[in-house]
């Protein structure tokens, strides 16, 4: 192989690492982004499965939306 080639060789071999490294660290960065955890300021749990009521998922959806702020749905359901 003659001078010329292998350097353009190099160069294309260190232009995908770079390209993979950035790759992959957009990824890393994303992934750390999305998996932050959100506490809201109130918490509602479902404790049943019925449609409406007490305890229901209607009904902590109704409750949140009409508390200021963050708010977090959580689920106990026996069973």
């Amino acid at each position: 192989m003659s001078y010329f080639i292998q350097a353009v060789y190099r160069m294309t071999v260190l232009r995908y690492a770079i390209l993979a490294l950035l790759l992959i660290c957009t990824v890393a960065v994303s992934l750390t982004q999305s998996a932050r955890v959100v506490h809201g300021d109130t918490t509602f749990t479902v404790t049943n499965t019925n449609d409406s009521g007490p305890g229901s998922l209607r009904q902590a959806i109704l409750d949140a939306n009409a508390a200021p702020g963050p708010d977090m749905i959580t689920f106990n359901i026996p069973g």
